[in-house]
Order: C-alpha cells, then structure tokens, then sequence
C-alpha cells in the first residue's frame, strides 16, 4: 500500500474453506502500535476471496516498512479460525494530507 491511498486487497485461501458455513469475518492490519480492523469484508462466495478496502486516514496510520494482514472467522457451530499471518509492503507519499 501506498501510505495516503485507498487500497483493495483480495483474500484467497490456499486451503480449502467452506465460505457458506462462516458466520463472521474479521480482516486485521497491524503495524505496531497501529491496529486496524475491518469487520465487514466483501465476501465473493462463488470466487472463494474476500475483499477489503483501507481509507486514506486509515492507510496514514502506518508508517513506511510492513504490515501485517491476517484473516480470521467464526463458523456457524462457533469455532474460530485464524490464517497465517502475510505481510503487506507499506510505501511512503510526499503529501500526507486526505485528499477530498
């Protein structure tokens, strides 16, 4: 992500994931000390991905380097789950205010 930006990132799994059985979806991005939550994920069921999109407030957050993503979920019967963490490249900008 480009720091300022209005990134989309699509989510696949490289194992096989029963999207009709998941009840709740949470995309995190962390860069310590920043935290930022999406709760609300585009979920594709026939595509098997998810898709989130950051804000320029919340990409401004974080500073140049890496973030961490991770996915996890809660299936129907309660179970959570968890994915590996990836890592999201983080790139500076000249102009750090919101455009509107």
């Amino acid at each position: 992500m480009t720091r300022g930006t209005t990134p989309s990132y699509v989510i696949t799994f490289e194992e096989e994931l029963d999207f009709t059985a998941v009840d709740l979806w949470s995309v995190t991005l962390k860069q310590f000390p920043t935290e930022v939550n999406i709760d609300d994920p585009y979920v594709d069921m026939e595509a098997k991905s998810l898709t989130v999109t950051l804000t320029q407030e919340q990409t401004l957050q974080f500073r140049n380097g890496k973030a961490e993503l991770q996915v996890r979920g809660v299936f129907a019967n309660g179970t959570a789950f968890a994915s590996n963490i990836g890592y999201v490249p983080v790139c500076p900008v000249l102009d750090e205010r919101v455009l509107e």
